[in-house]
């Protein structure tokens, strides 16, 4: 039998100031493999311990593998230690430097020598295209396998290669190769969408989609980690028989909203949340959206793949890169920035929203009460929306969500005209929401009819994206 020793590197969990999930998961991979792991090591980020923990690994296993210390900072050593250890010479990845040099041109300029730290390999290996930088033309179009060169994830997990091919797609858009996501914060509007051309759906954990689950599980008799969402998801994708049970839990995430106070307990805010999300990783849901790096708690030690959401404002490459690192599979770039800036964010696990009601802004204050000084309680307040104008005959639609006040934009954001160009610059992954609003099925078909003609969505708007950032 295979023996292996895994070492992990950094000197953060030498201090406890992070817990090391890398080294459960590869043992557990290498144990499915029939390998037997009979030494776990964590070693700080000093090249010399380094050294002698590969020394006695060496002569007790068949097999080491190192997880950390591969940064671009003086303190990571292990590619450096590795290679004097094994007396292996390390060289540079040319291609993979012009990569890192064109990301980082103009913006972080003294900082692409310390970056090209992380393209020196062994002169036999070849440098994997990174999902972290942009892909070189013949790269782009290239399937990888599973669990090659994605981003690590909450756990220690790493995800399966999140990248299109053409044909990921299906339907009208095949001959683009493009993928759509839709995020949506009522079941309903699941019912009139054709989800089989959709990469994942995003459900918003509102107390209404929360409420609508717990009910129909209710009304079955079916608790909420018994199998109830599962059927109330199936029953929502029934018309359309070219997705099969089996692909909804890979299809859908859950969006925790951006700001989350319990119900009636100061002291424990994200109590409520946290047995919604046990609940749905218990009925083998895996997969998360938050727009608020607080709500990471909730998923200490789980094996989940967390998605960002577009309020954690990814707007320039270190901030991506700093998500990855965070543990993030996919993220979506901020509607409120310019084509330019945008485009130097492109990559294999972004995705651009190109419709959107955009909240300006969201309150804890109920913008009625305010008005009339007073409030009759949230069963008996009829409030829903008021519309606001600013001294330049802007106007904006205020909406009472849960007691909270969101306020929108009159007209919508969308670039759906601009999906060719979209195309031109490399990007193929593309995000559509209905939230806040209520949207009729006539709008709703209207909105994909304008994305599938690749229209203007009649009185919309573009923000930022040709007039740039002020």
């Amino acid at each position: 039998m295979i023996t292996a020793e895994i070492i992990t590197i950094g000197t953060e969990i030498i201090l406890g100031q992070i817990i090391d999930k890398n080294s459960p998961y590869i043992a557990r991979k290498l144990s499915e493999k029939g390998i037997q792991v009979l030494f776990q090591t964590s070693v700080g980020d000093d090249k010399e311990l380094l050294k002698s923990a590969l020394r006695i690994a060496r002569d007790r296993a068949n097999l080491i593998i190192t997880t950390g210390g591969l940064g671009p900072t003086a303190n990571d050593i292990t590619r450096e230690a590795v290679s004097e250890f094994f007396d292996i010479p390390l060289v540079p990845d040319k291609e993979a430097y012009a990569r890192i040099q064109k990301i980082l041109r103009n913006q972080y300029i003294n900082k692409q020598d310390e970056y090209s730290k992380q393209v020196t390999v062994h002169p036999h290996l070849n440098l994997p295209p990174s999902p972290f930088l942009p892909l070189s033309e013949g790269d782009r179009g290239r399937k990888l396998r599973d669990n090659e060169y994605s981003p690590p994830l909450v756990g220690g997990v790493r995800g399966g290669g999140e990248l299109l091919q053409k044909g990921d797609l299906k339907g009208d858009s095949e001959d683009d190769g493009i993928r759509l996501s839709l995020k949506a914060d009522k079941l309903q509007y699941l019912n009139h969408i054709p989800l089989e051309k959709f990469y994942k759906i995003y459900i918003v954990l509102t107390d209404e989609t929360i409420g609508d689950l717990i009910a129909q599980h209710s009304r079955n008799q079916i608790p909420l980690n018994k199998g109830g969402l599962r059927g109330l998801l199936k029953t929502c994708i029934e018309n359309n028989e070219s997705i099969s049970p089996s692909k909804v839990r890979d299809k859908v995430v859950f969006s925790l909203p951006t700001i989350m106070r319990d119900k009636g307990n100061f002291f424990g805010t994200y109590e409520y949340f946290k047995e919604v999300v046990q609940s749905l990783i218990l009925q083998g849901f895996r997969q998360f959206q938050i727009s608020n790096l607080g709500a990471m708690e909730l998923f200490d030690d789980e094996d989940v793949r967390l998605h960002a959401d577009y309020p954690l404002y990814c707007l320039n490459p270190l901030s991506a890169l700093k998500l990855r690192e965070l543990g993030f599979c996919r993220h979506t770039l901020s509607p409120e920035d310019d084509k330019e800036n945008l485009q130097t964010l492109f990559a294999l696990d972004a995705d651009v929203i190109i419709y959107q009601d955009t909240p300006l802004f969201t309150s804890e204050t109920c913008i009625w009460a305010n008005m009339k000084r007073s409030c009759p309680g949230k069963g008996r307040c009829g409030f829903n929306q008021v519309m606001l104008e600013n001294e330049y005959g802007d106007q904006f639609l205020a909406m009472d969500e849960a007691c909270k006040t969101v306020v929108i934009g009159e007209r919508p954001f969308s670039i759906t005209h601009l999906i060719p160009k979209l195309i031109e610059s490399k990007q193929r992954d593309f995000r559509i929401d209905l939230c806040y609003k209520d949207y009729t099925p006539e709008i709703i078909n209207d909105i994909f009819l304008k994305i599938q003609d690749k229209s203007k969505v009649e009185n919309s708007v573009i923000g930022n994206f040709e007039r740039g950032l002020l």
